[in-house]
């Protein structure tokens, strides 16, 4: 089953026979992480809001709405062959084991492992196109 979690709480998890994919830049799966445009403008709008005084789930939740980061995410994510292909292959192994993604946003903060559980169902579905929404849910996720 896929399932999503945040980097601190992989110490709470019996991880066994699990695979653990890292979704964040520069852990080895860059086609499932924003781009370092879309990071670097999602993080100079979270400190912006930080600035003005929002504690810090405010600021990167504010700033997630303000650059519309799922947008922007989901147009390069569905732009990319390569991308697809490499979610397809984790979605395939989730079949036969648990498949955790991870990245460093816990909850309530948004996180695009999110969105990514989400164009995993849609390619499990044979179905594609941009996901909009705010980008959270739960702890852990499995595709239906």
């Amino acid at each position: 089953m896929l399932k999503q979690t945040y980097l601190a709480n992989l110490k709470n998890l019996l991880l066994d026979d699990s695979e653990v994919v890292f979704v964040m830049r520069g852990r080895g799966n860059n086609l499932l992480a924003p781009t370092a445009k879309l990071l670097y403008s999602f993080k100079a709008m979270e400190k912006s809001f930080q600035e003005r005084g929002y504690n810090s789930v405010e600021a990167h939740n504010r700033a997630w709405v303000a650059i519309n980061y799922d947008r922007q995410f989901s147009m390069v994510f569905w732009g990319n062959e390569r991308a697809q292909a490499r979610l397809r292959e984790i979605v395939e192994r989730a079949e036969k084991q648990d498949v955790y993604l991870v990245c460093y946003e816990k909850e309530p903060k948004m996180c695009h492992r999110h969105l990514l559980m989400k164009f995993a169902e849609q390619l499990k579905g044979g179905t594609h196109g941009h996901t909009e929404g705010e980008g959270s849910a739960g702890e852990s996720v499995g595709l239906v």
